[in-house]
């Protein structure tokens, strides 16, 4: 609908629905599941080459069919085990965007604030095991884990993008691209019941690009330069991981030889790229 010479909204209105049979030697399991999600999207013309965007959208995300069986972890001389149980995350996402174009196709700017709130969040959460009729106790030390749904979650942050032609310099062939999000998240722990971060979200995301076509002679060439700054966790009932790395870096060459055929060169790892993880193993449960 337009609004008006400047402004328009757009709103929409999607279903969907899913069967999901399991069958094996422990479970023989049929569920059906059906999601109504709505979007809402606001657009405001400030100038003829900025625009302000307003929107809000229900997400579903699909589910991973590999947390539904148990599987041996060899790099941890465990068992990861499945959970048949899981039902899809469900996302309200709040969305507020500017954007500004350049000049003469110059480049852009962008920034962008975004809230997520998550309802059945999917994380490692306790699970039952029964061995030869032994309850699940710590005492037995039977008190295992797997994905779950463990209630609500929330992301929020903001991000700034911005791509520059480098006409400014007479190489317009050329592209500078670079970007940087900060966010934070919030959930609650399913073992200890005190807040958190979300599984595997880093605090800081940052990446600078450079593309350079050459005309004339159909060649290509660039590099990326991208660093996710902050701890990645992963939260369990008896341990509990810390995995950092550090900056990467990729490059590639291309050229177009032959007519159609291009023949192209990529480089990754390009940094030394070290990456860390600590491990903390707990005797027990490790909310005791």
């Amino acid at each position: 609908w337009k609004l008006g010479n400047r402004t328009s909204v757009e709103l929409a209105l999607n279903a969907e629905f899913s069967s999901l049979t399991q069958q094996g030697s422990e479970i023989d399991n049929s569920r059906n599941f059906s999601f109504l999600k709505p979007r809402a999207d606001f657009r405001f013309d400030i100038t003829p080459s900025s625009q302000l965007r307003l929107k809000a959208e229900r997400t579903v995300k699909q589910l991973n069919f590999a947390d539904f069986v148990a599987i041996f972890d060899f790099q941890d001389d465990e068992v990861d085990f499945g959970n048949p149980n899981l039902t899809p995350e469900n996302t309200w996402e709040y969305e507020l965007s500017y954007e500004h174009r350049l000049a003469d196709d110059n480049g852009v700017l962008e920034f962008r604030a975004f809230l997520k709130n998550i309802d059945d969040h999917i994380d490692k959460g306790p699970i039952d095991i029964d061995r030869d009729g032994v309850a699940d106790t710590d005492e037995a030390e039977l008190l295992s884990s797997a994905q779950a749904n463990i209630g609500e979650a929330q992301l929020y942050g903001a991000e700034v993008k911005s791509s520059l032609r480098m006409s400014w310099i007479g190489v317009p062939d050329a592209v500078i691209k670079a970007s940087v999000m900060i966010q934070d998240s919030e959930t609650t722990d399913p073992f200890t019941g005190e807040k958190r971060e979300m599984f595997r979200t880093r605090r800081t995301n940052w990446s600078v690009g450079f593309r350079h076509d050459v005309s004339g002679i159909a060649l290509s060439y660039g590099l990326d330069i991208k660093r996710l700054v902050g701890v990645n966790r992963t939260d369990n009932v008896r341990d509990r991981w810390r995995y950092e790395d550090d900056i990467k870096m990729t490059a590639f060459l291309e050229k177009r030889v032959f007519g159609c055929m291009t023949v192209r060169f990529d480089g990754a790892r390009l940094l030394e790229d070290k990456a860390r993880r600590t491990r903390t193993l707990y005797i027990t449960n490790v909310a005791d």
